[in-house]
């Protein structure tokens, strides 16, 4: 059994997922937020499996926050990372920094990360006026397809709309 240390799943998920999920993104894994969803939660899975003391909690509901929250790693019986994702969103909505300042509150767990997928992440504003400890417990990834050329930003569409059916 191999042991995983929280500062090794932090990393993954500030890190290492994005570039995940943009391969995905650019190979219409996604294409809306649900798939996202399973992306990450299929990314972490494959991660944690080799320590079974990691657990993952998709749509995960409690009541001593009263929100649902995407997924949540647990180490043991602890809460560690909470993640909310949302697909296309210019800004995190101020429901989702409710959800997640409660889940950080009343939960225990220490990071909280906002993932928003998106084709062009440069349309994605961050907060700017981030409230007493969320600097440090509050992170915002966003994933884009980063293309560069019309013509790469075309075939792209051109594929996606392929699947929208």
């Amino acid at each position: 059994m191999k042991i995983i240390r929280l500062n090794e799943v932090e990393f993954f998920v500030k890190h290492t997922l994005k570039d995940k999920l943009q391969k995905d993104l650019r190979n219409l894994q996604i294409l809306k937020e649900a798939d996202a969803e399973c992306c990450i939660y299929y990314h972490l899975r494959k991660t944690l499996k080799p320590d079974p003391n990691w657990r993952v909690f998709a749509r995960k509901f409690s009541p001593k926050t009263g929100y649902y929250t995407d997924l949540v790693i647990y180490h043991r019986l602890k809460p560690r990372i909470a993640i909310e994702i949302k697909w296309r969103r210019k800004e995190i909505s101020k429901k989702d920094r409710r959800s997640l300042a409660s889940t950080r509150d009343n939960l225990g767990v220490k990071k909280t990360y906002f993932y928003c997928i998106m084709p062009d992440a440069s349309l994605y504003e961050k907060v700017s006026d981030k409230k007493e400890g969320e600097p440090y417990r509050l992170f915002e990834r966003v994933v884009g397809l980063d293309y560069v050329s019309k013509q790469e930003i075309g075939e792209y569409k051109r594929q996606r709309k392929e699947f929208r059916v």
